[in-house]
Order: structure tokens, then C-alpha cells, then sequence
């Protein structure tokens, strides 16, 4: 077989590795996403500034037909980052669009074949707020970290592939497709000289730490935002057995068992009258502790170690024990254990 059918035959098979594989996209009416996208196998998705202005006029493309709200980009030699939000659900429709047409015209440029970018794209679901905020200032930031780029005004307003010099320009300078002025609404910032000086002070102020701050606020893998936007987006997916075999059991789904064990927890406080602080006073054996853990072993799929932190019964083998004695007692009482049944019976049988 030639190098170029094994080429071939090999983006074939990933291909239906993929499609195979794929997992739910979570899409919703004014959704706000942070895409990332790396080169496959480590290698560039640039390779000039030809490739670069490509890249732009595509990304204005996908802007103008999907009518999104671009808020930050910014495109580096092996990535690049998109802040957007989706006023309808059609996140997959655009993204398969822009990543395909992407990978055509740099195949068609270079002469080559093959996958551009690294499997799928990652996708952040990004709440409004400080956090939508945090995130447009580490994007525009992505763009001028670049070690020949000095870290001035003169220097950004000349930057081309990335948005924080269309955050440092008028109106009438900015590039067409992105939606500054909603951006400057969620920073916070007038869209005036003043507010655009502002706005430059505050990103020298975060250049070099807010990275870690954005990573700090990403719940389960893929949401940036508090716990109750947590809740709230993972309340709108609705995953099937065929799903969690298709390989939605990542941070998704860990995400989504989380916060249905943390809602067990809660009913179960309510059903032995317990304040979540006078659980975490109750010996690491006690049998209402132990009780709970089975709920959560039963009903989700969370595992020992979460259970043992969330419950303060120790380790995961701790844990294991006091689960084997409470099932050893209900066996040996022929009443059960009953909701009046008083932890120092079952220590007593412990003993």
C-alpha cells in the first residue's frame, strides 16, 4: 500500500473512530462557549501570515453566517481560542463548519492531506458575569503572548491575530466581526478613550495570572462558572445509556453524578434531621453516614474516594468498612435499622 493510500485509509478509520465516540454537545438559546482547537499531533494550524489571514477571513465568515456574538479570539501557531456566545442552539452546525472549511483551505494551500486539528474541538460552557469577564481578558491576553511581541500599546494595536487590539481601538478600527461593544459590557468598561485606557491598565494588572484564575473556576471539565450554573446547564442534558457507552462518562458525566449525589445527601440530611455540620461531627463509622454512602453507591456513579471526602468518613477504605458493618448489622438484627435506631446500639454490635 502507498504512502498516500495509508494516508488515507488511516484519517478513514479515524473518522469512524470518531463519529463512533462522539459525545453531546450541550447546546442551548444564548449559550456562552469557549472553544479551543490544537493541531494534530502537536504540529501548526499556521504556518505564516498567509495561512494566518486565512484563518481570519474564515473565522469572519463563520461570525457573519451564524450570526454569533464574538466576544474574544485569538490564534496561535499550534491553537486558538474563540469566546462566543450562540443566540440559537447551533453550536455544532457552525463549529463543524469552521473547523472543516479551515482544514480544506490549508490542505488545498500547503498541497497535503489529512486532519488539521487534534480530534474534536473542547468546549467550555461560560456563565455570564465575573467569569465571562475572567475569560475575555485571558483570551486577548492568549493572543499577544508571543515571545517577539513586546507588551505595549504601539505593539498590540499593530498585533493582527488576536481581539485585544480591537478592545485598545475605536469603533470605526476594529475588525467587523467581533462584537466589542458586548464585550466591553461584560468587562465592565465604558467604550470610551477613558474606559479603553482603563481597560489596558487592568490587563497589564492580569497578564500572567489570570490564566490560573480561569482554570481554578472550571467546574467538572467543562464549565466555567459557580455551582449553580453547574446545575443549571446540567439539568438541560438528558444522557441515555447509548450516550454514557459512547463515551459521555468523561467530566461531564462526573459533573452531572455530582450534583445528583449532592442533591442525595441533601434529602437524606432531611431524613435523619441532620445539619450537613453535625454529619461531619458524627464518628467516620456511624451508621447514618454509612447509610448514605450506599444511597450514593446505589444511585450514582461517584466513586468511594468523592463519597468518603463529601461525607468525612475518611478514606475510601474506611469508607468500605463502615459499609460492610452496617450491612453485617442489618443482617443480624432481625428488626433493621430503623430510623429511631441509635448509633450506640450499632456500635455495640461493632464491638
Amino acid at each position: 500500500m502507498s504512502g498516500i493510500d495509508f494516508t488515507l485509509y488511516y484519517n478513514f478509520c479515524f473518522d469512524i473512530l470518531t463519529l463512533m465516540s462522539r459525545q453531546k454537545r450541550v447546546e442551548y438559546e444564548n449559550a456562552i462557549y469557549h472553544v479551543v482547537a490544537k493541531g494534530n499531533r502537536g504540529s501548526k494550524i499556521v504556518e505564516d501570515d498567509a495561512d494566518r489571514e486565512r484563518f481570519v477571513d474564515t473565522l469572519a465568515e463563520l461570525i457573519e453566517n451564524m450570526h454569533w456574538d464574538l466576544y474574544a479570539w485569538a490564534v496561535l501557531d499550534e491553537q486558538y481560542h474563540l469566546v462566543f456566545r450562540t443566540p440559537d442552539a447551533d453550536l455544532v452546525e457552525g463549529m463543524t463548519w469552521f473547523q472543516n472549511t479551515l482544514t480544506k483551505r490549508h490542505n488545498g494551500r500547503h498541497k497535503t492531506i489529512g486532519h488539521l486539528f487534534a480530534g474534536r474541538y473542547q468546549t467550555t460552557l461560560v456563565e455570564e458575569g465575573e467569569y465571562l469577564s475572567d475569560l475575555i481578558h485571558y483570551v486577548n491576553l492568549r493572543s499577544v503572548r508571543v515571545k517577539e511581541l513586546l507588551f505595549t500599546k504601539e505593539s498590540v494595536a499593530a498585533h493582527r491575530w488576536g481581539s485585544l487590539k480591537d478592545y485598545q481601538l475605536p469603533p470605526s478600527g476594529r475588525s467587523s466581526f467581533i462584537n466589542a461593544e458586548a464585550g466591553f459590557s461584560s468587562l465592565g468598561v465604558p467604550d470610551t478613550k477613558k474606559g479603553r485606557d482603563r481597560l489596558w491598565e487592568q490587563s497589564k494588572a492580569l497578564e500572567g495570572g489570570i490564566e490560573r484564575k480561569v482554570q481554578d473556576n472550571i467546574r467538572s471539565g467543562w464549565v466555567l462558572g459557580s455551582e449553580d450554573f453547574l446545575a443549571e446547564v446540567s439539568g438541560m442534558v438528558e444522557l441515555s445509556k447509548e450516550d454514557i457507552k459512547n463515551g459521555y462518562g468523561g467530566a461531564q458525566l462526573r459533573g452531572l453524578s455530582e450534583i445528583k449525589a449532592k442533591e442525595i445527601i441533601e434529602d437524606q440530611l432531611v431524613k435523619y434531621e441532620l445539619s450537613s455540620k453535625e454529619l461531619a461531627e458524627l464518628p467516620k463509622s456511624d451508621w447514618r453516614k454509612a447509610a448514605i454512602a450506599i444511597e450514593l453507591r446505589d444511585q450514582t456513579t461517584v466513586n468511594a474516594a468523592w463519597i468518603a471526602k463529601e461525607l468525612v468518613m475518611g478514606t475510601a477504605s474506611s469508607l468500605s468498612r463502615a459499609i460492610q458493618n452496617y450491612r453485617f448489622n442489618m443482617e443480624e438484627s432481625s428488626e433493621g435499622v430503623s430510623e429511631d435506631f441509635g448509633y450506640e446500639k450499632l456500635a455495640v454490635n461493632l464491638l
